[in-house]
């Protein structure tokens, strides 16, 4: 190709590229409808880190192409697209933006982080790339085709190239590709393929060993896996990879452990989701212990101290804990000081005889936040059996005061517990995406009277003035911090004889408990952001309540008492199906009387559970389709189908509104189905 003629040769990219055959593969396709006159607004998708910016760089490198860039972030303006306004010599000056610049000047302009602008400055592209047209905020016009006083005419090479995350989960930035992508020629750019990584990671760091590098791509690679099934939020990308090459490159005396700890230390704060990713690195022979930050303070000099437990070296050791003697609970101490190797106080680590976590002798474990010291297996085998015995009896009498606390009986609580254990990874994979799901209705706004950001139109006169808070910026808003109104979930299960019936046959019923129970588990403790119900259907009741709104089950008891109710009222109710009302009803209640006004929800959402067994009530589909879509105040609405005879299940979603039907024969396939429901809805 011809290369292009630079004034500026300080605007062309010198990127250190590396010629791997995936990134080169795109880069001829990209070149061809370049160079040819066919395309000159590009949109490049990808998630982050896949390699976007090097991309469009080694392109203007090759082409000696100068170049613009724009990074745009959710608070980004169209006036920060167009034009800079500031203030000089008590005079308005407006500047011309790195956008203004690249359509006069031909020049390639690069649009980073665009999933990220407000809808309406995505507009304003649309605007440029498919009309040719663009009013700037002094008067002046961008014309594709024009001249005159005041129109800036688009230079013929001017190349818009648009780089955006894919949308979704876990980005939570516009859908851009929806809104303009046709006015684009679109590419997804993927991670490179293992081979290519490899020889990407070689470049990167030529003295290590070949087959370090081979296990961090594997790993790497099923890192990405995890995160496109949703069961990582994060997706790793070749950018992580890098860096782990490049520190071991640079200090190969500090090992594997330290630069993997570099780039992971920040799901390290959830310890179950930093042994999920600790278990992929050591599948693919990569060593990184199983430690994880459990608690971070800040001392009286201000200095932030990060402790981290799990499995220690020497410094999580108690060598010397104190004599035996009786076990007893301990101590209580209301400072919640650390108490390593004594034998006075609950919640001591390392010592002997109360309850506490790593010492001997004690009744139970007792955890209060503190750096855990172990005392060695020798030392716990010097506790008599006497001893030990008494120790279990303080422990079974401790339970059983616990279980009186909440009104359960030994038995029941076993009961729950045996229950709960087959769904206690699924449990906490779904608190994790609930955790990461954000309010759409922000708190952010313009905070005015402020000595730098943009121009506050209202202040102009104070400026001239001489003024100097004439600025205004987005930020939080100090009034009515946090939340304004939770989410809204209604949960309809099927209560019906026929999921009693055939539990025998499918577990349909205990799949419809374990689905209460991830629901009631999963949102405890989260009332202020989400106010869910549970109500059930059967043939005696369109609206069985088990949960109401505002009043969530506080304790195992209440959750396990829900759970035997559903199974009673499934065993001993008529025979019918109460579907379509129970549906019907549930729109109703979720959106309730004063929707719209100020005691509204952010989002209503209704999730209906049930057996796809519709057929033997005489049940057309399109009748459940119907319902689903005839909320009048936008409440959406979801069926959730965990047992079917045959292919049913799947011939009731086809005839559902797209994306509102699912078939989840699995449990554990329960968290990432409403993971999507949530995070496409609410997220």
């Amino acid at each position: 190709m011809k290369r292009k003629q630079s004034n500026r040769p300080e605007l062309i990219p010198a990127p250190f590229f590396v010629d791997i055959p995936s990134h080169v593969t795109i880069i001829k396709q990209l070149l061809k409808e370049w160079t040819d006159g066919s395309e000159r607004s590009f949109l490049l998708l990808g998630n982050q880190g896949v390699g976007k910016n090097k991309i469009v760089d080694r392109i203007c490198q090759i082409a000696n192409f100068e170049r613009e860039y724009i990074q745009l972030h959710r608070d980004s303006t169209i006036g920060q697209l167009t034009l800079s306004p500031s203030l000089e010599d008590g005079r308005i000056v407006w500047k011309d933006s790195p956008l203004v610049r690249a359509v006069m000047e031909g020049r390639s302009l690069v649009i980073d982080e665009a999933d990220k602008a407000p809808l309406d400055v995505v507009c304003v592209l649309k605007s440029l790339v498919e009309d040719g047209e663009l009013l700037l905020a002094d008067g002046r016009r961008i014309l594709r085709d024009g001249c005159g006083e005041g129109i800036i005419p688009i230079h013929p090479d001017f190349t818009v190239w648009v780089l955006a995350n894919r949308p979704g989960w876990p980005f939570h930035g516009n859908d851009f590709f929806k809104e303009v992508g046709d006015c684009f020629s679109s590419h997804v750019i993927p991670n490179p393929d293992r081979a290519s990584e490899v020889d990407l990671l070689r470049k990167y760091a030529p003295t290590v060993e070949t087959s370090t590098l081979q296990k961090i791509a594997a790993s790497f690679s099923e890192l990405r896996e995890m995160s496109d099934r949703g069961d990582i939020s994060y997706p790793y990308s070749t950018r992580e990879a890098v860096s782990v090459v490049k520190h071991l490159e640079a200090h190969p005396e500090e090992g594997i452990e330290s630069a993997l700890r570099n780039i992971l230390d920040i799901d390290s704060f959830d310890s179950r989701l930093f042994s999920r990713i600790g278990d992929v690195f050591r599948r693919n022979g990569l060593s990184l212990p199983y430690s994880f930050v459990e608690l971070v303070t800040i001392n009286n000099d201000g200095e932030l101290s990060i402790e981290y437990v799990g499995k220690r070296e020497a410094e999580g050791v108690s060598n010397s804990p104190p004599d035996l003697g009786s076990p007893k609970v301990g101590k209580w101490d209301d400072a919640n000081d650390p108490h390593v190797g004594g034998n006075q106080w609950a919640g001591g680590t390392g010592g002997s005889d109360t309850a506490g976590l790593g010492g001997r002798g004690g009744p139970y474990r007792l955890d209060r936040g503190h750096k855990v010291h172990q005392v060695s297996d020798e030392a716990k085998s010097m506790v008599s059996k006497e001893a030990a015995e008494a120790a279990r009896e303080i422990a079974r009498k401790a339970l059983q005061e616990r279980l009186a606390e909440i009104g359960m009986s030994e038995t029941e609580f076993s009961m729950y517990d045996t229950f709960m254990e087959s769904i206690k990874a699924d449990i906490a994979d779904l608190r994790g995406t609930l955790n990461l799901v954000e309010s759409k209705k922000s708190e952010r706004d313009w905070i005015k009277r402020q000595n730098h950001g943009e121009i506050d139109d209202s202040r102009l006169v104070d400026g001239v003035a001489g003024d100097k808070y004439v600025y205004k910026r987005r930020g939080e808003s100090r009034a009515g911090g946090g939340l304004r109104h939770p989410k809204r979930l209604r949960f309809v299960m099927d209560c019906s004889g026929s999921m009693y019936r055939f539990n025998g046959h499918d577990e349909r019923l205990n799949r419809c408990l374990e689905a209460t129970t991830l629901v009631m588990e999963s949102f405890d403790g989260m009332e202020r952001r989400f106010d869910y119900s549970i109500v059930g259907h059967s043939g005696d009741s369109k609206c069985i309540p088990f949960v109401e709104f505002g009043h969530p089950p506080k304790n195992p008891k209440d959750r396990l008492r829900i759970l035997q109710r559903m199974v009673a009222h499934s065993q001993f109710c008529i025979s019918g199906d109460n579907t379509l009302p129970a549906m019907a009803q549930a729109i109703v209640d979720v959106e309730g009387p004063g929707f719209g006004e100020e005691n509204d929800a952010d989002e209503c959402i209704v999730i209906g559970v049930s057996d796809a067994n519709l057929a033997r009530y005489g049940i057309h589909p399109r009748e459940l389709g119907k319902i689903m879509k005839s909320s009048a105040n936008g409440a959406k609405v979801y069926c959730v189908f965990i047992a079917s005879f045959g292919a049913e299940a799947e011939s009731i979603t086809r005839e559902l509104p797209i994306g509102q039907g699912f078939v989840c024969m699995q449990t554990s396939d329960l968290p990432r189905v409403l993971r999507h429901i949530l995070t496409s809805q609410i997220g």
